[in-house]
């Protein structure tokens, strides 16, 4: 879990990490925290070897970890797969207690249509700022081919959909770079605008803080950390 503060006249986020600029509907003054909820993953992602972690005792963040941190101006909730966690509403929850104005925000790979929906729906009742992030790292069989999961996309674009029908505004695709999957960046970002989502952009790596090596014949294409 990373922290940083929110200057609040200039949004910009300080402290540990990268310095840079956040945007808030309103001006929010805290935390913005990412939070690996789980080191678990149901993909099998060709750049990294996460989706070979098994579950142990303490595979999943606790809820009352997040008790005492305020103010938050945002929590980012990531893995590994964050709705793997069984009690990933409790998170939100705890921090929604103290920080009800917070933003929350999901980044799932968008495979489990039915639990990511439920628990969307679930946090939708008690908490109105809420985004979720799916990835996306190309058209066609691209997609699956870097997941490792025959059916990734249409799952993903199934996914989007339904939380759209559930009321969900705020949808968006996240597209992670590698020597693989760069060229599909024009299509995903046509097929963005085409589903009136945001894009984020990210680069793949290794990366101890999460856990996560890239397998030998894919580690020239990542970016060590």
């Amino acid at each position: 879990m990373s922290f940083g503060r929110i200057d609040r006249r200039t949004g910009t986020l300080t402290g540990r990490g990268s310095a840079r600029t956040v945007r808030h509907e309103k001006p929010v003054r805290g935390y913005d925290i990412l939070s690996n909820v789980t080191d678990v993953c149901d993909a099998r992602f060709v750049m990294c070897n996460i989706g070979k972690n098994q579950e142990r005792p303490d595979s999943f963040f606790p809820a009352e970890a997040l008790r005492s941190v305020k103010p938050v101006a945002s929590v980012s909730f990531a893995g590994g797969e964050p709705f793997l966690h069984a009690n990933l509403v409790d998170l939100v929850r705890v921090v929604h207690e103290n920080n009800p104005a917070a933003k929350i925000i999901f980044s799932s790979n968008g495979f489990r249509t039915d639990s990511i929906v439920k628990a969307v729906q679930e946090v939708s009742r008690f908490h109105d700022n809420t985004q979720v992030t799916l990835s996306l790292d190309g058209v066609e069989d691209m997609h699956d081919r870097g997941r490792g999961i025959p059916g990734a996309r249409e799952k993903v674009n199934a996914t989007f959909d339904r939380l759209g029908e559930i009321g969900l505004k705020k949808r968006n695709f996240g597209f992670t770079i590698s020597a693989d999957n760069v060229s599909e960046l024009p299509a995903v970002y046509a097929h963005t605008k085409k589903k009136r989502a945001g894009l984020s952009i990210g680069v793949a790596q290794s990366s101890k803080f999460l856990n996560v090596d890239a397998p030998c014949s894919a580690r020239k294409r990542c970016i060590p950390t």
